[in-house]
């Protein structure tokens, strides 16, 4: 996580490429975040562990090992 100082000399140029990211939305990311959830509504707990695994890079095996 970036910490930034207001105290710091380039604060403001800090700050403004922190919040500095592209607006447009991608149509194909809706996609899969609309499949993704919907993969879950469908197998609950066991597509979240799959998703964590996948994207975290984690080896849960129950949701109880996310927590």
């Amino acid at each position: 996580m970036k910490h930034l100082s207001t105290q710091s000399p380039d604060f403001q140029a800090e700050l403004k490429a922190l919040l500095a990211f592209e607006t447009a939305q991608d149509p194909k990311i809706d996609q899969i975040v609309a499949d993704i959830c919907a993969d879950v509504q469908k197998r609950g707990d066991a597509a979240v562990i799959e998703y964590t695994n996948k994207f975290d890079g984690t080896a849960a095996q129950t949701f109880a090992d996310l927590t």
